[in-house]
């Protein structure tokens, strides 16, 4: 091995013309690899020396309660949440959401929604705002979810989070 006697430091350009620069042999350039491991290029392949962050997948059993706490985990938008199922009966309420009133303003919003729309089946989601904040509600695999939020809730995010949620719920006694 050989050690530089002096590392030039005044940060200009380097190349071929510049004897600062050191050449790297060429039986070295060819040679870096050498430590990768048989199957990747790179040394150190990470799956070979640490475990498996996440060994087991979680319970895939979501109650309503737990969809709604989960929801309001992923947004922090979300002043009021009410799940409702298949028969529009008040699965969940947020905690300090008014349940039976937010249950009963969501199927009317829905229903008018539905009166509205100009083709067959009703509506799959609903967006109402005013000044004070946005209402959001979608309907999915038998469940009907609907969430108060604040003015600057992102549309397009409340609605993959509220399907997201939905979909987790899936079927399960809607």
């Amino acid at each position: 091995m050989v050690l530089l006697a002096k590392v030039d430091g005044r940060r200009s350009r380097h190349g071929k013309e510049h004897p600062e620069v050191p050449g790297v042999p060429l039986d070295q350039q060819k040679d870096r690899q050498q430590d990768a491991d048989d199957h990747r290029e790179e040394p150190g392949d990470s799956r070979k020396t640490h475990a498996a962050i996440v060994t087991a997948m979680p319970d895939p059993t979501l109650t309503p309660e737990l969809a709604l706490r989960y929801l309001d985990e992923l947004s922090t938008d979300i002043r009021a949440a009410v799940l409702l199922d298949s028969a529009g009966a008040l699965a969940a309420a947020s905690e300090g959401a008014q349940g039976e009133k937010l249950r009963d303003r969501t199927l009317r919003l829905m229903s008018q929604a539905d009166a509205a729309a100009p083709f067959e089946g009703g509506v799959t989601q609903v967006e109402a705002s005013t000044v004070g904040g946005s209402v959001f509600a979608v309907r999915a695999d038998g469940w009907t979810v609907a969430v108060v939020t604040g003015r600057f809730a992102l549309p397009s995010l409340m609605f993959y989070d509220l399907r997201t949620v939905l979909g987790d719920l899936g079927v399960r006694a809607a």
